[in-house]
This record gives C-alpha cells, structure tokens and sequence, in this order.
C-alpha cells in the first residue's frame, strides 16, 4: 500500500510541473523600506501559470530557467524578471508616484482595505493631497491645485475617500442587515437599498438599535411610496 503511495505521489509531482520546471519561492519587497508586499500578481509568461504573494510577500511558482515571470501590483511600478536560477529570489518593487496611477473605478472596488488605505496613505505622503486645506475637505499643496496633476490628485483622491466611506456605509447597511428586519427580496430590495443608503455620518453616530429603527421606518416610507403609485 506504502508503495502505492508512493507512486502516486511520483505521478501527482510530475502532473503538476511540466518536464525541466521546478518550484520557485521567493519573496517581494518594496525598494524603499523593505517592507512585504502582499498579493501581488505574478505570472510566468512563457506558460502563463499564475500566482500571488501572501500576506507576508512570499509567493511560489512553477518556473524553469529562462522563463520570465511578470510582477504586478497597484500602486507599484510593473517589473519582469527572468529565471536565472532555483535558488530563493527576493524581487523589489518600486512604488509609481501617486499622480502617475490612473485608476479606475473598478480597480478601487478590488483592492483590499490595507491596499485602499496604503492609496489613501501614499497620496497625501506624496503632497499631492497635502498642505493647504480648501473646499470639500480636500488637501492639495498650491503648487499642484491649478495644474492637469492636481486635477488628477484630487480626482483620484475623492475616489478612494468615496470608496473608504461606501465601505464604511456597507459594513453596517447591508442585505444581511436590512433582510433580517424587512420581508423584501430581490430587486425590491435593491431598490430599498439604493433609496434609503445611509449618510457616513449618520452610519458613525449611530450604534446598532439606531440604525434598525432607521431600517423599520424606512421600510414603512417605502410601503407609503408603493401604495401611492398603485
């Protein structure tokens, strides 16, 4: 049986990696301060097998030598390495200027909330969003608030504030929330949702029982609503 085993085992390992490729580990490091980078996307080119670095920016990946392997991350300058050898690689990343990330809508909903508020963090770091403080909230040094980069800053960081605060709103008002006090479903239920979305402050000033009584009598406006417009 231990034989058995054993062959199976053989066969699995040759399955999984093709002839001549062996397990690459390594890890990725940010140039400036060496910190670990999690969930970057790395890709062998040659073969297209994919991966991603954990939490602690170690990663592994079936390679064979001269393969290239793609790393990517938002807010990271895009870097290509090629296999040379098997041994422990650590790869740096640069991070790319926050004015010189154009990102979108979508890219923002995917990041994590570490990787949101590093956007946020590295913003106001790089004085785009920084300095004099003028309408809205928004922090823009003088020198960048008239030109086409301070248009940029301050686009782009009014979309990530956006995204913070919606994450904010829908941690507490949500389908979960609102379905275990009200009897509607599907897209009635969507359209309460997007009727009475909360403001971020009234989300931060109100504790639990708050906010479920916010849910009933908006549920009993809603009813008002639909009778009306039979």
């Amino acid at each position: 049986m231990k034989n058995w085993l054993l062959i199976f085992a053989f066969i699995s390992s040759t399955i999984t990696l093709a002839q001549g490729q062996q397990v690459l580990k390594g890890v990725v490091l940010e140039l400036n301060g060496n910190s670990p980078i999690s969930q970057v996307s790395i890709k062998n080119i040659e073969t297209g097998i994919s991966s991603k670095s954990i939490d602690d920016g170690t990663f592994q990946i079936a390679v064979k030598i001269n393969d290239r392997l793609r790393f990517e991350q938002i807010g990271f300058k895009v870097d290509t390495v090629v296999v040379t050898e098997y041994e422990y690689k650590r790869v740096y990343l640069s991070e790319v200027s926050t004015g010189a990330i154009e990102l979108t809508e979508v890219q923002v909903r995917a990041m994590t909330d570490n990787q949101l508020q590093r956007e946020i963090n590295e913003a106001e770091k790089q004085g785009k969003v920084a300095g004099t403080v003028y309408g809205g909230g928004i922090a823009i040094s003088p020198s960048r608030w008239f030109g086409s980069s301070g248009k940029a800053a301050r686009y782009k960081y009014r979309m990530l504030k956006r995204e913070e605060e919606n994450r904010k709103i829908d941690a507490r008002f949500n389908e979960a929330l609102i379905s275990s006090l009200i009897p509607l479903k599907g897209d009635e239920l969507t359209a309460f949702i997007a009727a009475y979305r909360p403001k971020l402050n009234f989300i931060e000033k109100s504790d639990d029982e708050q906010l479920k009584l916010y849910v009933v009598d908006s549920y009993a406006d809603f009813k008002k609503k639909q009778e009306k417009g039979k």
